[in-house]
This record gives structure tokens, C-alpha cells and sequence, in this order.
């Protein structure tokens, strides 16, 4: 009887102890820190007031490595957003224009894709093109009067010029030559982008940010261009041949007394 109680305590106290290990590693690992949250959707360029600011507990663990804690909050006020960042979702640094630490990877929203597309100067519009500009995107497949021009997708982001992004606030606004621009995609678009630059060239179009519009043109031919302006030059002729007609008209009368 002895031997079994003993045994059964030691079997017990084993018990024990395992729990009591189980749940120091549960609080280390588990260390909560205490991080900035929006209290709303903020968009692109927004200031950030003390009301849009609120403080969650986010397990050490899941919390980015440059998250901003709370005790830091009062140095987001009067900044700006480098881009539209979620209610409820921690910030980071690299949420904040002019930063210094930012990351590009993290102005990619969730479920969504930065892919490179490949311009020229003309496609850049001259060097115009900034980051947070709205673009549709055209493509010109084919060969001679068989080469045709449709629209691709309309109103995409350009996150990135080159090597200038939308928190590059220090880069000399003169240096606007590059060869390649960075749009803001879902993951099905990124296909579609990438199937057309294979089979053609890809036009960037430059749309006012306050157009939403979606629908997109028709597609349009060499053959169908060229026929246009053929229908229409033969329209002008007949149009002259039918005044010239009509100004060489004689008219007579025909009566007696």
C-alpha cells in the first residue's frame, strides 16, 4: 500500500509540474506588446489625428518587427500615410511617408500583388508618371495591317517609377527617367499582365484620379483604323463630286407665247 501511494503521488506531482512548465513556456511565448492601431480606414496621404489612434495588445509573436508601440503613438501625429492602411491592423513604420524604415514590401495590401512593368519613354509619359497615379494599361499584339490594340486593365496603381516609390519624398523631383513602372495588382491581373507582355507591347494611359470609370473601349485593328479613314475620305469625295454637280446645273424653261 505504501509503494502505490507513493507511486501514485510521484505520478501526481510529474502531472503537476508538466502543467506548471507547459504554462511558463505558454507565457514566454506569449509576451503581449502593446501597438498602434487605426481606429478607421486612413487613405493614402491622410494626417494622422490623435482620434484615428488606438492601442491593441497583439501577442509578440504576430507583431511585425517594426511595428509602432503605443507608447510611441504621439510621434504619428501630423504625419501622413505612405498608403491606404486597414482598421484594426497594426502600423508599422512603413505605413508612414518619410519613414525611416520603410519597406516596400509592406505597402502591398493584402491579397494583392506589385508586379514590374516594362516602359519606354513615351509609355512613361515622358517621365511624367509618379507613384499613386492611376493608369489604364493597352496591348498592341500582331503584325502590320493584322496588328490590333485593346485594352488590357483600367484604373491600376502605379506604385513604384523605377526605383521611386510613394515614400521616396527626398528624390529630386528632376530625376524622372526609368524603364520600368511597378503596379498595384490582384494576383489574376498579375497573370493577365504577364501573358501580354509576352505576345506585345503594353501603353500606360494616364487617367485624372478622380475618374473611376471602368468601362473600357473596344478593340481596334490597323485594318479597322485605316478603314475608317478610307470610308470617310470616300464620303468627303462623293459629298464634293455631288456640290460640284450641283453648282454646274443648267436650268431650262420651256413655254411659248
Amino acid at each position: 500500500l505504501l509503494l502505490g501511494a507513493t507511486g501514485a503521488y510521484s505520478a501526481r506531482q510529474y502531472i503537476e509540474d508538466q502543467v506548471l512548465m507547459y504554462k511558463s513556456e505558454l507565457d514566454q511565448r506569449d509576451v503581449m506588446l502593446e501597438l498602434v492601431v487605426p481606429t478607421r480606414p486612413i487613405q493614402r496621404g491622410e494626417t494622422i489625428r490623435a482620434e484615428d489612434l488606438a492601442m491593441r495588445q497583439v501577442p509578440e509573436r504576430f507583431a511585425e518587427s517594426n511595428a509602432i508601440h503605443w507608447q510611441d503613438s504621439d510621434e504619428l501625429l501630423g504625419l501622413t500615410t505612405a498608403f491606404e492602411v486597414n482598421e484594426n491592423r497594426p502600423l508599422s513604420w512603413a505605413h508612414i511617408a518619410g519613414s525611416a524604415e520603410p519597406t516596400f514590401s509592406s505597402l502591398v495590401a493584402d491579397g494583392q500583388r506589385a508586379m514590374a512593368v516594362r516602359v519606354d519613354e513615351i509609355n512613361s509619359i515622358s517621365g511624367f508618371l509618379q507613384p499613386s497615379d492611376k493608369v489604364d494599361l493597352l496591348l498592341t499584339y500582331g503584325h502590320a495591317k493584322g496588328q490590333k490594340t485593346f485594352p488590357v486593365l483600367s484604373n491600376i496603381e502605379v506604385m513604384a517609377t523605377g526605383m521611386q516609390t510613394g515614400i521616396d519624398d527626398g528624390l529630386d523631383s528632376g530625376l524622372r527617367s526609368f524603364t520600368t513602372i511597378t503596379v498595384h495588382v490582384s494576383p489574376e491581373n498579375a497573370q493577365r499582365i504577364t501573358l501580354a507582355q509576352q505576345i506585345g507591347k503594353i501603353t500606360a494611359i494616364l487617367r485624372n484620379p478622380k475618374d473611376k470609370e471602368l468601362k473600357q473601349s473596344k478593340a481596334l485593328s490597323v485594318s479597322q483604323l485605316i478603314g475608317d479613314n478610307e470610308e470617310k475620305s470616300t464620303i468627303s469625295q462623293k459629298t464634293k463630286t455631288v456640290a460640284r454637280l450641283a453648282r454646274a446645273r443648267i436650268e431650262y424653261i420651256i413655254g411659248g407665247l
